[in-house]
């Protein structure tokens, strides 16, 4: 009984990881579009491509800093408490179905 959970859990972890990577590519793939489009709406309004993607960029790079200065913040207090309540709940340690 324990082998059958255990492959159980493999497979539903297996899966869960791909359903992240393709979520993750989704995600980025629209983010990189929009990004591109408000590049060319800056360009075009002001009439320069160097401009635009110039006020993108800048915008990224300040969201880059903003993070990595905060990141232990994010990191260890709330990420880390969710995805162990997630799997605790999820997993039901202690209880066999």
């Amino acid at each position: 009984m324990a082998r059958y959970r255990f492959i159980d859990l493999a497979i539903s972890f297996s899966a869960i990881v791909l359903a992240g990577f393709l979520f993750a590519v989704l995600l980025f793939m629209i983010l990189f579009f929009v990004s591109v489009a408000f590049a060319l709406w800056i360009s075009h309004y002001y009439n320069s491509y160097t401009l635009g993607f110039g006020i993108v960029a800048l915008f990224y790079t300040i969201i880059v800093i903003v993070f990595f200065a905060s990141h232990t913040y994010w990191f260890n207090g709330f990420l880390k408490n969710f995805l162990t309540r997630m799997v605790s709940k999820n997993l039901n340690f202690g209880k066999e179905k």
